[in-house]
């Protein structure tokens, strides 16, 4: 079904149910140049631009009535919630004698006072920060301790990787290597000690080594000839692009 378009005053257009203002140098105009009017006059009382999750509410469900009094500032959840309750008690959050006395001289929090009006916390919060009320501090949770402190300190662990290996500082501090190579690379540390299991194998690393043996050996022969696992064998294979063809055989089951 198309919308209807209805131009009635220069410069202003009536699309589907709301009035358009032709405003081409607002940051959030169509790309024919219109804004919503309820917006502009929202943002005109406020002094600022609207950010595009906040929404311009009619009180009183006609879409035209563009009066501030009729006007409200919502967000997405609570602009649905609200089309769900018509019961809600908005005038309340447009009074700031009523707002005060319940928060500041009250001690009410918004949660409490949006139980109270039918609408969520957000709302109130909005209308509250649109009067200039700051929020009662409520207790917070604890900041969860710092687990390894440790890797916190540079100086501490450019001291320990003079003599150790990222693996062996994981182990003493009961964490992973991944941990200690995040801080060890965000303090630019120089790795001076390699695990012995990044150094073992150097013969599988050694590609013309492995080209050699290729030829007349499977890759589980020279697995058993390191001593390592064949996996290790087969992934420098593939990344040398070494091809055998010799089969790998296997022990029989049972």
């Amino acid at each position: 079904m198309k919308v209807q378009r209805t131009k009635n005053r220069k410069g202003r257009m009536k699309t589907g149910a709301y009035e358009y203002v032709h405003m081409p140098e607002h940051p959030f105009a169509t790309k024919k140049g219109y804004v919503m009017e309820h917006r502009l006059v929202m943002e005109k009382h406020l002094g600022r631009y609207l950010h595009p999750d906040e929404i311009v509410h009619h009180k009183n469900r006609n879409s035209i009535d563009n009066r501030i009094e009729n006007l409200s500032l919502l967000d997405q959840r609570e602009h649905s919630r609200n089309h769900k309750s018509p019961d809600v008690k908005w005038g309340f959050l447009e009074s700031e004698q009523w707002l005060t006395e319940q928060y500041t001289n009250l001690n009410r929090t918004p949660n409490s006072i949006a139980e109270e009006l039918g609408c969520c916390h957000q709302a109130v919060r909005l209308a509250l920060q649109r009067f200039g009320l700051r929020e009662i501090p409520q207790e917070s949770k604890p900041h969860p301790p710092i687990l390894h402190p440790e890797l916190h300190d540079e100086k501490w662990l450019r001291e320990k990787l003079e003599t150790m290996s990222q693996k062996q500082v994981a182990d003493m501090l009961g964490c992973r290597s991944s941990l200690v190579c995040l801080y060890r690379k965000r303090f630019g540390i120089e790795l001076r000690v390699k695990h012995p299991k990044e150094v073992a194998f150097p013969e599988v690393k050694n590609k013309e080594w492995l080209e050699e043996h290729c030829q007349t050996m499977s890759q589980t022969a020279i697995a058993e000839l390191l001593g390592c696992d064949r996996t290790l064998v087969s992934q420098w294979m593939r990344k040398f692009k070494i091809k055998t063809k010799f089969i790998n055989q296997y022990p029989k089951k049972g």
